[in-house]
């Protein structure tokens, strides 16, 4: 049941998915707990449902406890960070989205859980290049290119993003982070 809804998404039937998962939510909650492995899994296969289909709000909710309960040298912490870090984006909460990408990057620097020439890590780079030069913040980059020296390495246009690594299709938000003032 677990994999359906990502094929479903997959196949751009994500309202399909997240009816489906919306409806198994009380019966796995009542069978398995709401900390069980198998209800947060249909948890983050719920959110990325909503980030597909542009309901942000109800991604971040899901997404922002996940970062918050998950421990940090979890994989499904990455993932959740990441998706949390597009959707805030997405939101125009800058703030929190830069919060959000110090948090990772310092668990980067410990060795907690990328490498530093991960995609992730370097989208999180990307994103944090994107707010720091919207507010002419040029020591933050020049502290962030030492941090994350492979940031540097990538051809112009060749950075990874999370709406590619988090699977948000690019059609479907491309036109809105657009229009946002900080991109």
């Amino acid at each position: 049941m677990i994999k359906l809804p990502k094929v479903l998404c997959d196949r751009c039937q994500a309202g399909r998915a997240a009816r489906m998962l919306e409806d198994i939510i009380p019966t796995v909650t009542r069978t398995l707990g709401c900390d069980h492995a198998a209800m947060k899994m249909t948890e983050s296969n719920l959110a990325h449902a909503f980030v597909i289909l542009q309901s942000y709000s109800e991604a971040e909710m899901l997404l922002s406890d996940f970062v918050r309960t998950l421990p940090a040298n979890q994989a499904s912490w990455v993932h959740a960070i990441c998706g949390c870090i597009h959707v805030q984006t997405i939101l125009e909460h800058f703030e929190v989205a830069e919060r959000m990408c110090e948090r990772l990057l310092e668990s980067v620097e410990k060795g907690k859980t990328l490498a530093h020439d991960d995609p992730k890590t370097l989208a999180t780079a990307q994103i944090l290049l994107r707010i720091y030069s919207k507010q002419e913040r040029w020591s933050d980059i020049a502290r962030l290119k030492r941090r994350v020296p492979a940031m540097s390495e990538q051809p112009a246009g060749q950075s990874p993003s999370f709406r590619d690594l988090y699977g948000a299709r690019k059609d479907q938000d491309e036109t809105r982070m657009k229009s946002s003032p900080m991109w």
